[in-house]
């Protein structure tokens, strides 16, 4: 869904070919020729920050300058 909100407003996206196994990931979209990858998690309770933490380096290792960890639980102190 977010993939597609991104597509409808003129970005370009790329979309993973399989969600098992893609270390996380769920896309990439360009903004103003810029690359940021997306992940979406579902979380009953907190966030993990490990998650986050991994998230920021997988955006390293793929040359993005940011992203968007969208996610359904709650931020706690960390």
């Amino acid at each position: 869904m977010l993939l597609t909100c991104f597509e409808r407003q003129g970005f370009m996206i790329r979309r993973n070919e399989s969600y098992t196994g893609d270390g996380g990931l769920d896309g990439h979209v360009w903004l103003q020729g810029k690359l940021y990858l997306i992940q979406a998690k579902r979380y009953k309770d907190t966030i993990n920050p490990a998650h986050v933490q991994e998230f920021g380096q997988a955006i390293q290792n793929h040359g993005g300058v940011g992203g968007f960890f969208v996610h359904t639980g709650r931020t706690g102190g960390e």
